[in-house]
């Protein structure tokens, strides 16, 4: 998945040298088990989640753009991030504080300036827009294969279809994985386990569950407009009548 795979060329990257790793995942080397698939993925900096996320937001950024040249592929579209929606909505207010408190650079679109320069949207009086240009469009599934051949290309392992059956502590501190290829002595382990945690973590169980989300992808009738030349990525509440807000994004 997307953390190991990443996790995996860092520390290929890291590692001091003649150091073995080892990359183990239970599907294929890509795959739609997990929670990366879906052809594209928004990343943004100025986050509405809150500023605890912002220096990881802004490390990653450079990461990103590290793939992309050592990978020589578009995995990190740097096309920025474009937020609308009501001046006194919460996720409005909060990508705003966000902003000032770390200082972001960002642009402010009333909707005046919305309609001109982003006709894509039917933009209401009361809406404003909040454009991130440090945010961006990722390609999940080019990051996982990028990220993995790097690593593999430095020198780390991978086996794929490989289930890991359990892992038993060592008193040294090392560990044994038992998998469905056989044994593993490891030093260090790091478990990028997600939504499946709860297969090899009994403790997780009751904590992390599989739950699908369905998506709806809409074809627009100008493709044109919404090409990452045109059209940075999106995100786009509109409050509806009965206190719910329709969203979204793309």
């Amino acid at each position: 998945g997307t953390m190991g795979s990443m996790a995996l060329w860092q520390l290929s990257e890291l590692a001091p040298e003649g150091t073995s790793i080892l990359g183990i995942e239970q599907f294929g080397r890509l795959h739609t088990r997990g929670s990366y698939s879906g052809e594209s993925r928004l990343f943004r900096v100025a986050l509405k989640e809150g500023g605890d996320f912002i220096e990881f937001a802004q490390r990653a950024r450079e990461l990103w753009l590290d793939l992309n040249e050592k990978s020589g592929r578009d995995v990190f579209l740097p096309i920025g991030a474009l937020s609308i929606g009501p001046s006194d909505y919460q996720t409005m207010m909060s990508t705003q504080k966000v902003i000032e408190e770390f200082d972001l650079d960002h642009s402010y679109l009333d909707s005046e300036e919305l309609r001109e320069r982003f006709p894509q949207f039917e933009v209401a009086k009361q809406d404003i827009g909040i454009y991130d240009p440090q945010g961006g469009g990722i390609r999940p599934e080019v990051a996982v294969a990028s990220a993995t051949e790097l690593a593999l290309d430095n020198g780390a392992k991978l086996w794929t279809h490989t289930k890991v059956l359990g892992i038993d502590r060592l008193a040294d501190g090392g560990a044994v994985l038992r998998t469905s290829r056989g044994s593993v002595l490891a030093h260090n382990l790091i478990l990028t386990l997600g939504s499946w945690a709860g297969e090899l973590i009994p403790e997780a169980k009751d904590v992390v569950r599989v739950k699908p989300i369905p998506l709806t992808w809409f074809m627009p009738r100008t493709p044109e407009l919404f090409s990452p030349e045109n059209l940075p990525i999106f995100l786009y509440d509109k409050p509806q009548p009965d206190g719910s807000s329709f969203h979204i994004y793309g």
